[in-house]
């Protein structure tokens, strides 16, 4: 094989493990860190209801996991 041949190939790669599903009744919900959620009953299911974080709360949970 030529140099040039060499350098275009790509042997490079990953091995991404597939995601376990979530189990059967439930389901998974992927949100980002700078969001608070309230859980409350509704009607004989759960209520979900999602907001930004207020800076006290921000800076409570920086606070909880503690500085590495």
């Amino acid at each position: 094989m030529s140099k040039e041949t060499e350098e275009k190939r790509d042997d490079r790669g990953a091995v991404v493990p597939q995601p376990e599903p979530p189990a059967r009744g439930t389901f998974a919900l992927l949100i980002p860190s700078n969001m608070s959620w309230q859980a409350s009953s509704f009607g004989g299911a759960l209520r979900l209801d999602f907001r930004p974080m207020r800076p006290r709360e921000r800076a409570s949970r920086v606070r909880e996991k503690g500085k590495p």
